[in-house]
């Protein structure tokens, strides 16, 4: 495979291609997903945030993005560090040389020049923890996201770096029932199951109050501790449940 990366940055944005989401998100919403991950990148521009994109042979098969934490949609905070919210590659081309490749790009852009880099790893994402140990990662955490306990992976350039903490949880309080949905404009994929919720909300045959955060805006983030979730009635994490495909109204009828 010979890759060559394409390394969008604001004197040369829009980027290249927008992929993430390409080849698993269904037509229909791909395109408003993508619209919506552009504009998180327009908002982003001031901060720096690199995009580094995967050609193989004029074909584009895989992207990667990075941005200083205090900017990220992310439940973790710690001076300096950036975070790689995003390993996106195109199913048939996936491999670990182009995973290596894609983050690889990423520190060579960062060394030096922060004092680390921090990124979630899972061997259900497409950042795997064994990539991410070959350039010097190492686990400084566990953190529980979609109901999953998932790795944080951090890479030292300066060993005086300060230490990265997890954001504290303070769930939402309403009336119920309530559902909060916590999600991204960052990522394609959390748009879409945002959209498929509210759709399904608006056809319940029970009312149910549904509040919507996005959390590209940090704000939300420190205020909650949350980056993508569905909570019900401030206590349920019903996330995995729905992104596995259960529909709304089946998961409020045992729940509720």
């Amino acid at each position: 495979m010979s890759i060559g990366i394409f390394r969008s940055r604001a004197e040369n944005f829009p980027e290249k291609i927008a992929i993430c989401g390409g080849g698993v998100l269904p037509r229909n919403l791909l395109m408003g997903a993508r619209r919506k991950r552009t504009e998180w990148v327009y908002d982003n521009l001031r901060t720096g945030i690199i995009i580094n994109t995967a050609i193989d042979h004029g074909e584009v098969v895989g992207q990667v993005t990075a941005l200083p934490l205090e900017h990220s949609p992310v439940e973790l905070s710690g001076d300096g560090f950036w975070y790689i919210p995003c390993v996106w590659m195109v199913p048939k081309s996936a491999s670990p040389l182009l995973g290596e490749r894609l983050i690889g790009s990423i520190v060579e852009d960062l060394e030096g020049k922060v004092p680390g880099i921090v990124t979630l790893s899972s061997e259900l994402w497409m950042n795997h923890r064994s990539f991410l140990e070959r350039f010097g990662f190492v686990e400084v955490a566990k953190l529980r996201r979609v109901s999953n306990e998932v790795d944080v992976m951090a890479l030292r350039f300066d060993g005086d770096a300060p230490a990265l903490r997890i954001i504290e949880r303070n769930p939402p309080a309403g009336a119920a029932p309530r559902l909060d949905m916590f999600y991204s404009s960052h990522c394609p994929v959390h748009v879409a199951t945002a959209y498929r919720l509210s759709k399904e909300q608006r056809l319940l045959a029970k009312r149910i109050q549904l509040v919507v955060h996005n959390t590209s805006d940090r704000a939300i983030i420190e205020r909650h501790g949350y980056s993508f979730a569905l909570i019900l009635n401030g206590e349920t994490d019903l996330l995995r449940q729905y992104l596995l495909g259960r529909p709304l109204e089946e998961l409020l009828r045992e729940y509720l």
